[in-house]
């Protein structure tokens, strides 16, 4: 066997002449050496000088939302990124999913320290079954970090977080609210499923931005009484409703509206009715200066009562589907409170109207606004 021809001959004869012990010296001090001089090569890398900000941002990016996995094999790959990793709150905040096994969702939330959570729940992705009991955990102890909470579900599944106890009733950091679908039975008006979303809309919310409600039951006073006096930075509100016990009245309507001054995007979809209290409504227009989309859908009776009693100087998007059941001569009650609300309306170049089958298209090109029947467009 030939010699190494880069080892001088001084090394070849003590390695010739050294018993098994010295030989296994001298490989451990080879093998260090190895390892220092790897460390030391790899240190010249592009990757292995760049700063830890930097490194972090490269991270983030190439991590996908509400999911660990992708965090765990960088971590992996050297002892740096594995510390830098393990001491940035804000990756394992975007990396934290409820799918995954109690232990370890328990673990990324800790690594989260306290960073403002945004919890999403769907119980349609629940094919691992620890959304339920994670969720729940959520709600009990980490709500007040919550900064986004979007949770849908529906039916049985969801009596575990139904039962469970918020044990705080400020959430400073909430700025968006979404549930959707969160009862399906109203048969009952005690249902515990049916007045779910109060236990939400209960929770003082400062700094609240986003409230969407969609097909669950929730109680209308709340929301005027609770919510939206404490929520003073609420501008968007979209309310769909499948039941027409959920719906409020128009004068229920108002009031919340009434509370929301800094509202810009509001979506009403089968989420209010006429009553009898409704023709007593207060004479005075509720004034929502900053309200630029206003899409709805409702009857032509709550529609004109509804459009009325509004003042939107700066709407610039209206959309209004009617309902206007068996008689189509009902459209022209609605325009009257069209023409009541629009009147005022500098900056709303089109509106949209959806009846039946046809679409009026209406479009402001002279002082004469809606004064002539002739600018509406039939489609």
């Amino acid at each position: 066997m030939s010699s190494p021809v880069t080892l001088s001959k001084e090394f070849l004869w003590t390695v010739a002449v050294a018993d098994a012990e010295e030989i296994d010296q001298m490989l451990w001090t080879l093998r260090s050496a190895i390892v220092y001089a790897s460390k030391w090569r790899n240190s010249f890398a592009p990757a292995a000088r760049l700063h830890d900000d930097i490194l972090l941002l490269i991270f983030e990016h190439a991590l996908p939302d509400r999911d660990t996995r992708m965090l765990r094999t960088l971590s992996q790959v050297c002892r740096r990124w594995r510390s830098t990793i393990l001491q940035a709150p804000l990756l394992w905040h975007k990396a934290l999913n409820l799918v995954d096994r109690t232990a370890w969702f328990s673990e990324v939330l800790r690594r989260t320290q306290t960073v403002p959570l945004e919890v999403f729940f769907d119980i349609t992705e629940d094919y691992t079954g620890y959304v339920i009991p994670n969720l729940t955990a959520v709600m009990i102890d980490h709500f007040w970090r919550c900064a986004s909470l979007h949770i849908e579900g529906y039916g049985d599944d969801i009596e575990e977080i139904v039962s469970s106890r918020i044990t705080t009733d400020k959430a400073r950091l909430l700025c968006r609210l979404s549930i959707h679908n969160i009862s399906c039975s109203l048969l009952s008006a005690r249902d515990s499923e049916a007045e779910t979303p109060d236990t939400f809309l209960s929770v003082l919310a400062p700094q609240l931005i986003s409230l969407h409600l969609e097909g669950c039951a929730f109680n209308w006073d709340i929301v005027c009484t609770r919510l939206a006096p404490y929520a003073p930075l609420l501008s968007s509100l979209r309310i769909r409703t499948f039941h027409i016990q959920s719906a409020a009245s128009v004068a229920q309507l108002l009031a919340v509206l009434e509370s929301l001054p800094r509202l810009k995007d509001l979506q009403l979809q089968n989420s209010f009715v006429s009553s009898e209290t409704d023709w007593n409504i207060c004479p005075h227009k509720v004034l929502l200066s900053q309200l630029s989309s206003l899409v709805f859908e409702s009857s032509t009776i709550a529609g004109a009562m509804f459009l009325a009693a509004l003042e939107l100087p700066s709407l610039a998007k209206l959309e209004a589907t009617i309902d206007v059941g068996q008689l189509s001569t009902d459209i022209g009650q609605f325009m009257e409170g069209v023409q009541l609300a629009t009147c005022r309306m500098a900056h709303l170049p089109y509106l949209y109207i959806y009846y039946g089958h046809r679409l009026l298209i209406l479009h402001s090109m002279s002082d004469d606004y809606f004064l002539s029947i002739n600018k509406l467009l039939i489609y």
